[in-house]
């Protein structure tokens, strides 16, 4: 074998060709596209999950005023007297008004802070009513929202939205038929 055989040949082992290093590259981007969809995914689930936990706390501590002291809260009393659903059927669910809902957790809350057990607040998400109305913001947890000094009057209460994260309300129903509430999370 000649020298420069020799050489030419040492030289092609040195480094690495274009089609290795586009194979490399090309292995980690596919990797990267994975792993981010993996935990897109895992984020929405976790955004699901946590909608499904609150709307069951925020039904139960509305159940909890109801079986302590034998009324529902706020607006949810008035239509119970009245035999009537928030839409003015009897014998029909309906959803009572974004604010109508606020004033009905702000009540159980109030109460919960009198030394009331009937909700753990900390763990709901926020929103300031200007942002909740306007159907943009991300909102917060209600404990941050204390810390900041948010007073309860000023605060929208919901869930953050599966596919963004953007803040929507909660359904607050009432049925007169079977003197029940439910809360939904509309997508």
């Amino acid at each position: 074998m000649k020298t420069s055989e020799k050489k030419a040949e040492g030289y092609m082992r040195r480094g690495f060709t274009i089609i290795e290093l586009m194979l490399v590259i090309s292995v980690i981007a596919i990797l990267a596209t994975l792993v981010t969809k993996a935990a897109q995914s895992s984020i929405k689930e976790g955004r699901e999950k946590e909608a499904r936990i609150m709307a069951q706390a925020i039904k139960m501590g509305i159940a909890n005023y109801h079986a302590q002291f034998g009324e529902w809260p706020g607006a949810i009393e008035n239509y119970a007297q009245s035999g009537k659903s928030p839409t003015g059927n009897p014998g029909h669910p309906g959803a009572l008004s974004n604010g109508d809902a606020d004033k009905v957790v702000q009540n159980v809350i109030e109460e919960s802070g009198k030394g009331n057990p009937l909700i753990d607040a900390s763990g709901l998400f926020v929103a300031s009513k200007a942002a909740a109305d306007a159907k943009h913001g991300h909102g917060l947890k209600y404990g941050e929202a204390r810390r900041q000094n948010v007073p309860l009057a000023n605060m929208a209460f919901g869930y953050q939205r599966k596919k963004d994260g953007v803040f929507r309300r909660f359904l607050i129903k009432y049925d007169p038929t079977n003197d029940t509430i439910s809360v939904e999370r509309p997508e």
